[in-house]
């Protein structure tokens, strides 16, 4: 053990002056806090940090807090001691008694205890513990009783200590003794360091704090070695203001004089920490991390995080440099340049260049070997020599008319001793006798953007980055080569900060993500886009070691040794969670100074951290399964597999990531053995969903993606929950298999049968589908007599026509009408010729209604040769028919024409008219035949008065045709009336085709 070190209050008090803020984290009821004064706190075996008030008790993994009160089933609601047994379960002290909680429901036992106590859980379930008065008392198996000494007095405690080696507990009494308390008994200690004043935990044992009323000094003695670990001693009665908290791995931690400090092993000094607020509770937990609980809230301090200017000192820094004093300067946009050394507060330094002020600095100021400073401005380049600003660069020389003014940053080349001010669409190079040299994009839209950053290689290259695109000077060629995202040759969004490291590789940080050039590719080529997928505003890089990456909300630390030897991507963030509150770095502004300090200008403070304070130990976010279909999960459950409900093969996972050195977004990957073995892909989700599982037992895996980037299972702790699925037979996989073959089987089978009736149904079709074939065959031979009866008799009419030409030796005319009537024959053959009985169902035994009509006109006008002068015919065809389109079946119409003629016409006093008419009527074709001729009655009466008189057999032959016609599918209708005037009317209506 280190010898006893005694600190006088000045040199503790000289500790502050040695720092800035330290960063730190406060939690309150707006971040899910379940009251402002936090009474204890607790770490525990999963990671999670528990903090009790006075209003309910608070669970906090990292990201979340959730919150118990009486309402969950604590017996009270005040909150003064938190405990874990060696089961996993939680045990809180409270004014109404104890409360376990086994991660899904509480369990009370009520007693009446007293406010501030404390108690001290032992592995074999027994709970040491302050009641009512001060009293020690013992907990176990539900009962509470007290504890007293060998003579059977009560023991007055006012504070306790757990020696984990020893597995005993160590007590302080009212008369300032040291008690031990094992195996149910309690007995005294003897100590020769002064008297007792309270116990404190130092590593996994105890020790204690000793006051010397002699010497007025406070000892800390560590009961394992009886050794004096830090002595103290004020200006003021310590008693009244010294209040030691525990002794952790980074050291001691005490309160004084309204402030907190560490001393650490190390040091020989104490240095305060930036907990002002008088602490009721300090925890130090497995990550380093310090929370104290206050009357305000609750603090979270990062020991080894950032330290910060704030925003009411440093308004909005837009970069940082050191001066050859160690001074530091940092320009702030639109608030001036500023000035600070270490410990002291930034002061503004007046700029004046032609008697105006000037306020509007931009990024990346930069030092000559000489130590001038140069500062980019709105309207130019600045120069600082140590005594005076003057324009390193005016605004006449480098911008034309129209064109922005603006040099953004600036870089100075070591190897050419000159200066490079990065303008808009140019960078200037300036050497040290004032001679400019102007390097102007001419490529694309490289050239209408401002050059942001630039850096020089090993290769004799600047290198120039925009919004729009990458160019590359050769400084010995003169050469500039563009690498522009439209001609595919940079896959980066724009370029922001370009860094170096030792072995002299270029880093390229872009508008969305990390990028690295291949030299020998000549290509860009970007960086695991999922760990690297936001916007990167500034790199740097100490050697060949760190590459440190500026993003939005995190500074991101990668390991450039392990890159180079193992091609691993081992990367730590810093944010909001573990030491870094900066919000939205600055572009191409991160500086490492003199001190090898990483300095950060951030849009709400400068903000700072020794790289000796970036370790890449990794504390892998542990994963817990906090749900198994909306049940919560006990502790203990974790071991052990959770049978699920008979017949429920679907399981919905919440899970959640408990740590303090989380990514902005957690990601999460898990599998399920026995059905999932590969990882999913990394997702935001806190949830996961499986269906349709077979029974057996399976078990859930689950990681969150913290350390980022590292795939190797080793570097991650994985959550694991098993549970068990049991289904009636009629839903396991086997059932449905052998169910399958079965019902292949039976539909094989019943495909057999179903053959068998369909071929039996359909030889029994076929069968009557010939019996109808015969019988319609018949009744086609049938219409094809009656045809053919129809047929001589029609040419009889018109051979007695010809006749009659040929009598009157009017061979011309009988010549022609032989023609005529050839050519309407050849047109019924081909008719007839089509007709068989397929063809009479399809209607292909019907002729165009053109044709028809045409055959009609002839024969109308043979029988005017036959009976001149004694009637005239009139055909009309209604609007919109088609007669070429429309088809019937032939010498339907012609008998009924001729009887017209024959009995109606021919028998007229005087001149008669014969009318035909085709229309449509209702979808169907209407044929109207009128006369004005005797009648139906009168030429009736006249064939009974003459049996000599011309008998038509055309008008019988043509309604048995239609009634067979119709009862082979082609129905055809016909209504004879008698005209209005006289004369009679045939209406024939046949369905359109």
């Amino acid at each position: 053990m280190n010898g006893p070190i005694t600190l006088a209050l000045a040199l503790v008090l000289t500790s502050s002056a040695l720092a800035q803020r330290p960063s730190y984290r406060q939690y309150t009821v707006h971040e899910g806090l379940a009251q402002q004064q936090v009474t204890c706190l607790f770490q525990d075996s999963r990671g999670y940090i528990w903090a009790g008030t006075k209003l309910g008790l608070s669970k906090f993994d990292g990201e979340q807090f959730e919150n118990f009160t009486e309402k969950d089933g604590l017996p009270h609601r005040a909150i003064w001691d938190i405990k874990e047994d060696g089961r996993g379960a939680i045990w809180v002290y409270t004014v109404g008694g104890l409360a376990r909680y086994d991660g899904a429901e509480w369990i009370n036992f009520p007693y009446n205890l007293v406010s501030g106590g404390t108690m001290i859980v032992f592995p074999n379930g027994r709970i040491l513990l302050r009641g009512e008065g001060h009293k020690l008392m013992v907990f176990r198996d539900g009962v509470y009783s007290e504890v007293t000494d060998s003579q059977g007095a009560t023991i007055i405690t006012y504070s306790m200590c757990y020696d984990y080696t020893q597995q005993k507990a160590l007590l302080s009494s009212k008369q300032f003794q040291l008690w031990e308390y094992s195996h149910g008994e309690a007995r005294p200690l003897a100590t020769d360091s002064g008297t007792v004043q309270g116990l404190l935990t130092i590593g996994d044992h105890c020790g204690y704090t000793a006051f010397n009323e002699k010497k007025n000094l406070f000892h800390i003695i560590d009961l394992q070695g009886s050794d004096t670990i830090f002595s103290f001693q004020g200006k003021q009665n310590p008693r009244q203001g010294f209040i030691p908290f525990f002794s952790g791995r980074r050291g001691i931690y005490f309160f004084y004089d309204q402030q907190v400090y560490q001393k650490r092993t190390s040091d020989s000094i104490a240095r305060p920490l930036a907990i002002t607020n008088m602490p009721t509770t300090l925890l130090e937990d497995a990550e380093g991390q310090i929370w104290a609980g206050t009357e305000f809230g609750l603090l979270q301090y990062f020991p080894d995080g950032f330290q910060y200017y704030s925003e009411e000192e440093t308004p909005n820094p837009w970069g940082i440099l050191e001066d050859s004093s160690g001074a530091y300067w940092s320009p702030q946009y639109r608030f001036g340049l500023y000035r600070f050394k270490d410990g002291e507060t930034p002061r503004k330094v007046p700029v004046a260049i032609g008697g105006e002020e000037i306020t509007s600095f931009y990024f990346r100021p930069s030092k000559d070997k000489r130590g001038n400073l140069y500062f980019p401005h709105s309207q130019g380049l600045v120069k600082y020599d140590g005594r005076t600003f003057a324009p390193a660069l005016s605004l006449d020389e480098y911008t034309r008319e129209g064109q922005p003014s603006a040099i953004l940053a600036s870089y100075y080349d070591q190897s050419d001793d000159a200066v490079l001010a990065c303008a808009f669409g140019k960078t200037i190079l300036i050497r040290p006798d004032g001679e400019k040299v102007f390097l102007e994009n001419k490529a694309g839209s490289h050239q209408s953007a401002y050059v942001i950053c630039a850096i020089r290689d090993k290769h004799d290259n600047y290198w120039f980055g925009s919004f729009n695109g990458l160019s590359r000077y050769h400084i010995p060629s003169r050469q500039m080569h563009y690498y522009l995202p439209e001609e595919g040759k940079l896959p980066a969004k724009g370029v922001l900060s370009l860094a170096i490291d030792g072995k002299g590789a270029l880093w390229l940080g872009g508008l969305n993500g990390l990028y690295h050039f291949d030299y020998q590719a000549d290509t860009v080529v970007p960086v695991d886009t999922a760990i690297f997928s936001s916007i990167v505003f500034s790199l740097n890089t100490v050697d060949s070691s760190l590459l440190l990456v500026a993003e939005m909300a995190d500074v991101k630390a990668m390991d450039l040794s392990a890159f180079y030897e193992t091609g691993e991507l081992k990367v730590k963030n810093y944010n909001h969670r573990n030491g870094f509150m900066g919000i939205e770095p600055n572009q191409n502004c991160a500086y490492i100074d003199s001190r090898n300090r990483y300095w950060l200008p951030s849009s709400n403070g400068l903000y700072y951290i020794p790289v000796s304070d970036i370790k890449m130990d990794a504390f892998p976010s542990r994963v817990r399964v906090t749900e198994l279909n909306g049940r919560k999960v006990r502790f203990q459950e974790q071991d052990g597999a959770i049978a699920l409900p008979r017949g429920i093969n679907q399981v919905q996972l919440n899970f959640e990531s408990i740590g303090f050195a989380h990514p902005v977004r957690t990601q999460y990957s898990y599998r399920l053995l026995g059905r999932l073995q590969s990882w999913s892909p990394w997702q935001t989700s806190r949830s996961a969903f499986f269906a349709n599982l077979p029974s057996g037992e399976y078990t859930f895996e689950v990681r969150s993606r913290h350390p980022a980037a590292i795939e190797e299972e080793k570097h991650y702790q994985v959550g694991r929950l098993q549970f068990q699925v049991a289904l009636p037979f009629y839903q396991e996989p086997h059932f449905y298999k052998w169910s399958a073959v079965v019902t292949a089987v039976l539909l094989t089978l019943a495909m057999v049968f179903l053959y068998l009736v369909v071929r039996y149904f359909r030889r029994d079709r076929e069968n009557q589908a010939t019996i109808r074939e015969k019988e319609d065959m018949i009744k086609y031979y049938q219409v094809q007599t009656l045809q053919a009866q129809l047929n001589p008799h029609f040419l009889n009419n018109a051979l007695a026509a010809i006749q009659n030409y040929l009598r009157q030796e009017d061979r011309d005319a009988a010549i022609n009408q032989l023609l005529r009537l050839a050519a309407m024959m050849r047109n019924f053959m081909e008719s007839s010729i089509h007709a068989d009985i397929g063809n009479i169902v399809e209607s292909n035994s019907e002729i165009p209604l053109e044709k028809e009509i045409e055959l009609l006109k002839y024969y109308i006008e043979l029988m005017q040769i036959q009976y001149p002068h004694e009637f005239e015919y009139e055909i009309n065809i209604g609007q919109g028919m088609e007669p070429s389109l429309a088809y019937i079946p032939p010498l339907i119409i012609q008998p009924f024409v001729e009887n017209a003629i024959e009995h109606g016409l021919r028998h007229r006093m005087g001149k008669g008219r014969l009318w035909l008419s085709f229309s449509q009527e209702n979808g169907r074709l209407l044929c109207c035949i009128e006369d004005d001729g005797i009648g139906r009655k009168a030429a009736a009466a006249m064939q009974r008065q003459s049996d000599r008189m011309y008998q038509s057999r055309g008008t019988r032959l043509v309604l048995e045709r239609v009634a067979l016609l119709k009862s082979l599918g082609q129905p055809v209708e016909i209504g004879i009336t008698d005209r209005e005037g006289g004369g009679t009317r045939v209406a024939i209506r046949f369905e359109m085709r």
